[in-house]
């Protein structure tokens, strides 16, 4: 882990994968429920931001028509990329890319997810703002945000 702030990378080492499958262990239940609440379903297109090791996106893609995976480590990506080819997951996309410059088509997701990623950034409205140009008109954003309920605010 050498950056923080709107660069933050989470350790990509042994110990660093270890850290996030322990939290994802921990949170994903509460992440899955709140994802099909707010709707995804079969004919969703979901993106998440800063997937990590692709957790959530994983199982997303499980329940989603197309997800894109989105992280700014390679190793994450790479490691994500090995463990949804092992799982037989054929409808997911992993990409390098930060949450200001996704490069995502505009309107092109139902549900847009972050866990803990706007506690780190320096411009979380400005990245809120990005995430909404690749929304569909009545796409939802949903950021899990640490101590604090989980937030969804549909975006009319």
């Amino acid at each position: 882990m050498t950056s923080f702030g709107d660069k933050y990378v989470l350790a990509s080492d042994r110990t660093g994968h270890d850290r996030l499958r322990v939290l994802c262990e921990i949170h994903d239940p509460q992440t899955r429920q709140l994802l099909l609440s707010a709707g995804l379903n079969g004919t969703s297109r979901y993106v998440e931001f800063g997937c990590g090791l692709g957790y959530v996106a994983r199982w997303a893609a499980t329940q989603a028509a197309h997800v894109t995976a989105i992280d700014l480590s390679d190793e994450h990506l790479a490691e994500s990329k090995q463990l949804a080819t092992a799982a037989g997951l054929t409808n997911i996309e992993f990409r390098n890319a930060n949450i200001y410059e996704h490069g995502l088509t505009p309107e092109g997701y139902d549900i847009a997810y972050s866990r803990w990623l706007l506690v780190h950034l320096h411009q979380p409205v400005e990245a809120m703002r990005k995430v909404r140009e690749a929304l569909k008109p009545g796409g939802l954003m949903v950021c899990d945000v640490p101590q604090s309920p989980s937030l969804g605010y549909r975006l009319d």
